[in-house]
């Protein structure tokens, strides 16, 4: 086994038509995310595309709450928590776990400590082959959870299970000041673009106007542009913080 560590240059390209392969049929998955829809902007096709391969995949939800949104208003926990279930639903994903309800836009007052010790618990309670974390942005949540993880995620001789660790992106990338480095992964998702779209759909006290970042427009021309960056139609991107080949 090799440990791999891509440059920033360098990227791999996953693309079924093209006929690359990355996930095998043991593989276990651990999608770690800091709100109810992340999975869908973030990692949605590659969650469908995982599934459909025979994956194993279980979805950390790091926590949900009421939040007051200025397009929406009041939006409470009990909606929150039905839009996360039917995306689940949508994506065909049976296994997932609220670790912090009630703590949405305050999860940096959790000790580390105390999300890091989830995460590893998590983490070998699954033998998880691959492990995808959040990218850190401008929101206080997403740094929290990517901090934890990436310490959860540290090397260690009693992980020789663990091939992959990847940071997954979000439309607020563009408004994020810490730079992750690593090498790019763009996964195809031509064959799961549509039921991405239908996943965030499920979260509908989040959609907002056409021209915004987060609707359902933007999404599919993010996931078009990351295509073409890797010589696909549609796919999600991913920097590669540990990889074992």
């Amino acid at each position: 086994m090799v440990d791999k560590d891509l440059d920033d240059e360098q990227s791999l390209v996953v693309g079924g038509k093209r006929g690359g392969r990355f996930f095998n049929t043991d593989d276990r998955l651990l999608v770690i995310v800091p709100h109810s829809d992340d999975e869908a902007f973030g990692c949605g096709g590659m969650i469908a595309r995982a599934l459909a391969e025979g994956c194993r995949v279980k979805v950390l939800l790091a926590t949900v709450g009421q939040v007051e949104f200025y397009h929406k208003g009041v939006v409470t926990e009990e909606t929150r928590v039905d839009e996360f279930k039917r995306s689940m639903k949508t994506l065909g994903v049976t296994e997932y776990d609220i670790l912090f309800p009630g703590k949405e836009s305050f999860l940096d007052t959790i000790p580390q400590k105390e999300m890091i010790k989830a995460f590893d618990d998590q983490m070998e309670y699954m033998k998880s082959t691959m492990v995808f974390i959040p990218y850190p942005s401008a929101h206080q949540d997403h740094r929290a959870v990517f901090e934890a993880g990436f310490a959860a995620c540290r090397p260690s001789a009693d992980m020789t299970y663990r091939r992959v660790v990847a940071v997954y992106e979000y439309p607020y990338v563009v408004h994020a000041w810490q730079e992750v480095h690593g090498g790019g992964l763009y996964i195809d998702i031509e064959d799961y673009i549509d039921r991405k779209i239908e996943a965030l759909k499920c979260h509908e006290s989040q959609i907002r106007r056409e021209n915004h970042l987060f609707s359902p427009e933007t999404l599919r021309m993010w996931a078009e542009m990351r295509g073409r960056e890797g010589g696909l139609k549609y796919a999600e991107y991913f920097r590669i913080l540990r990889m074992v080949v």
